[in-house]
C-alpha cells in the first residue's frame, strides 16, 4: 500500500510551480496589455479668432471674419446640437480633447480627407471646434491612459495575478521542516523586480533596449524557480526515516540508510564574501546528500534533529546554529 504522505507530496509541491506561473503569466499580461497602443484618435481643439481678430483689425465684423477663418479650414462647416456633441463639447471647451473614432458623435463625419469644423449651437455662444483625425506617431502626445486603452486592466490582471499566488500555497505538514516564507519571498520579489521591466522594454522597444528586457525578464524568471525551488524543498519526519521533498523528485531516506548527520560551517554559494553559515546535513550510504541552511530554515533544530536522535541517529554539530 502507498504511503499517504509520499502519494499527496508530489501534487501538493506542485502547487507552489503553479502559483508562480499563474503570477508569472498575469503579471506578464498586464505589461503587454498596458503597452498595447490605440491606432487611431479624433482630437478636438476650441478655435478662438479674437486675438487673430485684434491683431488683424480687419474692415469686416467680428462674425464675417470668423467665417472666413472657418472657411480656410472647412468649406463646409457642420453644424451640430445633439446630445452627442453636447458631451464632446463640455469636455473639449477646457482643455484639448481626444476621443475614440467609434463614438456616436463622430458618425457620418469624414476625417480622412482632413480636419473638419464643427460649429456647436447649445444656447451658449456659439462654439468652432477643429476635430481631426490623429494616428501615427501623433498619437504618443496623448495621455498615456487613452493612447493605451487597454492599459486600465492591466492593474487588474496584476492584482488576480499577486491573490492568485497568496492563495495558492502548500502548506507545511507538522513534520514538515522548510525554509521560512522570507526565503522564497525575497526569490519571487526579485524575479518581479526584474520581469516586469523585463516584459515592457521588449514590449515597448526594439533593438539593444529589447535584448537587454529579454535578458531582465529571462533572469526574472529564473528567480521565480529559484523561489520555486526554496518553497518546494521540505524535510519530512516519518516513522522509518526522512523523507526530503525537492521540486522534481520525493527521495526517501530510511534510517538505515543514513551514513551521517551534521550541522556544518559552509559558505553559501550566493556569497562572494566567503561568510560561512550553518547548514544541516544528511549524508546517504550511497553518498547522495540532501541540507538545509538552518538560519534560513523552520523545523530543522525542532523536529528533525530530535527526531532522528530519538531513533539513535548520532547528529554531529559542529558549528553554532
Amino acid at each position: 500500500m502507498a504511503d499517504p504522505v509520499e502519494s499527496a507530496s508530489p501534487p501538493r509541491r506542485k502547487l507552489e510551480v503553479l502559483r508562480r506561473i499563474v503570477l508569472a503569466t498575469l503579471v506578464s499580461a498586464a505589461c503587454v496589455v498596458a503597452f498595447v497602443p490605440r491606432h487611431v484618435a479624433v482630437s478636438m481643439t476650441l478655435m478662438s479668432f479674437d486675438e487673430e481678430f485684434r491683431r488683424q483689425q480687419p474692415s469686416v465684423s467680428r462674425a464675417v471674419f470668423v467665417q472666413q477663418q472657418v472657411s480656410k479650414v472647412d468649406t463646409h462647416p457642420v453644424e451640430e446640437d445633439s446630445q452627442d456633441w453636447l458631451r464632446l463639447g463640455n469636455e473639449a471647451r477646457s482643455r484639448g480633447y481626444y476621443a475614440d473614432p467609434s463614438d456616436p458623435a463622430f458618425s457620418g463625419l469624414s476625417l480622412d480627407s482632413g480636419p473638419r469644423v464643427v460649429i456647436l449651437k447649445d444656447g451658449r455662444p456659439i462654439s468652432y471646434f477643429l476635430v481631426a483625425k490623429v494616428e501615427g506617431a501623433n498619437l504618443s502626445a496623448m495621455p498615456w491612459a487613452f493612447s493605451h486603452p487597454f492599459s486600465r486592466h492591466s492593474f487588474g490582471l496584476a492584482a488576480l495575478g499577486l491573490i492568485a499566488y497568496l492563495a495558492i500555497r502548500w502548506k507545511a505538514g507538522d513534520s514538515d521542516a522548510r525554509y521560512r516564507q522570507y526565503v522564497p519571498v525575497a526569490c519571487d520579489l526579485m524575479g518581479l523586480l526584474l520581469l516586469v521591466p523585463g516584459v515592457c522594454f521588449v514590449r515597448g522597444s526594439s533593438g539593444p533596449e529589447a535584448v537587454t528586457g529579454a535578458l531582465m525578464a529571462l533572469a526574472g524568471l529564473g528567480f521565480l524557480a529559484g523561489g520555486c525551488w526554496y518553497a518546494s524543498l521540505r524535510l519530512q519526519c516519518l516513522p522509518g526515516g526522512l523523507r526530503a521533498v525537492h521540486l522534481f523528485e520525493v527521495v526517501s531516506i530510511p534510517f538505515e540508510s543514513i551514513q551521517s548527520a551534521s550541522v556544518d560551517a559552509e559558505a553559501p554559494m550566493w556569497t562572494s564574501s566567503g561568510r560561512q553559515s550553518p547548514r544541516f546535513n544528511v549524508v546517504r550510504i550511497d553518498g547522495n546528500r540532501v541540507g538545509m541552511w538552518v538560519r534560513s530554515a523552520y523545523g530543522i533544530a525542532e523536529k528533525v534533529i530530535p527526531h532522528l536522535e530519538k531513533a539513535g541517529v548520532r547528529v554531529a554539530v559542529h558549528t553554532d546554529f
